[in-house]
């Protein structure tokens, strides 16, 4: 191996010790994660209607939480309040489903819609299990955008 290679490698070498060296010193990222890591002295955590503090996450890293809205330690986004399920609007499906009233009205085949059954167990045709549908649900689906009805009446 001639000088000249060799010079080249130890340059190399120097070169990539030194930018490890400041990677290492010069860490923007974990020194996020430090600052949102300590518990901060500022006011206390705000607490919804109900009594309970309010939860911060962020949308695109979920498990990163917080008790204020800050910013996400990873990629900087606003971290955004998880809402309560007592904070959606109440619809009677989601009252009945809180409270387990839900009325089945029959159960049906979810390949195949048009097989249904008075009792659970599974499709004959493609061996799956059969779902139920609930009042609501039939309802619903027979509204809901995007559907089409065909009637005899003119």
């Amino acid at each position: 191996m001639s000088t000249h290679t060799k010079k080249k490698l130890v340059a190399i070498a120097a070169f990539a010790a030194v930018s490890g060296a400041v990677a290492v010193a010069w860490n923007p990222v974990g020194e996020r994660l430090a600052a949102w890591a300590k518990p901060a002295a500022a006011a206390p955590a705000p607490q919804s209607a109900s009594g309970q503090k309010d939860l911060y996450y962020c949308p695109m890293h979920p498990a990163f939480t917080s008790d204020r809205p800050t910013e996400c330690p990873v990629c900087t986004m606003r971290m955004v309040k998880r809402e309560q399920p007592e904070q959606h609007a109440a619809s009677p499906a989601a009252a009945n489903a809180r409270t387990g009233k839900r009325r089945i009205l029959y159960y049906q085949d979810p390949m195949h819609p048009q097989y249904r059954s008075d009792k659970p167990g599974i499709a004959p045709d493609c061996g799956m299990k059969l779902v139920p549908v609930y009042a609501e649900e039939a309802g619903a689906a027979a509204t809901s955008p995007g559907t089409v009805q065909i009637s005899a009446a003119r």
